[in-house]
Order: C-alpha cells, then sequence, then structure tokens
C-alpha cells in the first residue's frame, strides 16, 4: 500500500499506522478459520485519510531519530494495488488448543491443514515458529482412527 525508499522509512510507517490498525494475528481466529473479512480497499482508503502526508514521521520520537527529506519524499501510497488471494492447504481447522514440545517428546495426529507457521490437528494445532532452536521431526504414515482422547478426556499426545 506504501511504497518507502528505506527499511528504517518502511518501520516508521508501521509503527504510526499500528495506532489504527493492531499488527498482531488472533491465532484462535486463524487456526479455527473464524476470521473477519475485511474490505482491505476501504481499509486502505481509511489509512489515507488518518495520513494525509508523511510529514508527521520526520519529527523525532524519543527513541528514533528523524526521517532524512530523501526518505520523506520517498514514501508515497501505492496507485494501483492489487488484491491477492493466498489458499493455503487446509482441510479442515483445528480447535483453539496449542500442542507445545519439550525434549523428546511427540504430537501423533492427522495434519489437516497448514497456516503460516502453524500445523492443524484436529485436537490442536502446533506452532513451528514457538519452537524454533528445536530439531522438529516429521514423519508421514497412515491416517489415525479419531479421537485421540482416552475416555478421561485428556488428549493424549505424547
Amino acid at each position: 500500500m506504501i511504497a518507502a525508499p528505506s527499511r528504517r522509512a518502511a518501520g516508521r510507517v508501521e509503527a504510526y499506522l499500528t495506532r489504527f490498525v493492531s499488527d498482531r494475528t488472533d491465532w484462535r481466529s486463524l487456526v479455527t478459520g473464524t476470521v473477519k473479512a475485511v474490505d482491505l480497499f476501504e481499509l486502505r482508503r481509511q489509512l489515507q485519510q488518518q495520513m494525509p502526508d508523511f510529514a508527521s514521521l520526520q519529527r523525532n520520537t524519543a527513541d528514533q531519530a528523524a526521517l532524512s527529506p530523501e526518505e520523506i519524499t520517498g514514501l508515497h501510497w501505492l496507485p494501483q494495488p492489487r488484491l491477492m488471494s493466498l489458499q493455503h492447504p487446509v482441510a479442515a481447522y483445528s480447535p483453539a488448543q496449542r500442542l507445545a514440545l519439550s525434549e523428546a517428546q511427540n504430537v501423533i495426529g492427522n495434519l489437516q491443514g497448514i497456516l503460516g507457521h502453524y500445523l492443524l490437528f484436529s485436537h490442536g494445532v502446533f506452532n513451528l515458529a514457538a519452537h524454533r532452536g528445536m530439531d522438529i521431526e516429521i514423519e508421514l504414515g497412515p491416517r489415525f482412527d479419531e479421537p485421540f482422547a482416552p475416555a478421561d478426556g485428556q488428549i493424549a499426545l505424547f
């Protein structure tokens, strides 16, 4: 939506726009498939009204140096944004139940989909990014019979 001449200028624009639009994703809505539809062209119009020019980004803040005049003049709204639709491989969504690992544990289940860094299972969601630095091994095999919960209601993951 906005072109920036430098990474620093792009970061300043992003920080400014978080006053109007959250930059956080509600992972629960994402993995359960209950994300609200947003008219991105209308949102763009509203943001353009909130930021009619980029001069306000030139001021110093307590933790950031001012943008240079070249950075300010290099910022501009893209004239013809294109809407793109991404299709993720999701056969079914998951409950908003986190599946986590510690050393030498396993998550066993039928993979139902992948959304970004989330692996969707019928009994919960495995966040790959939350396991940075761990060696993750994925083994593919035949489908398991559902459900995975024993009689006491606890999910049998390990």
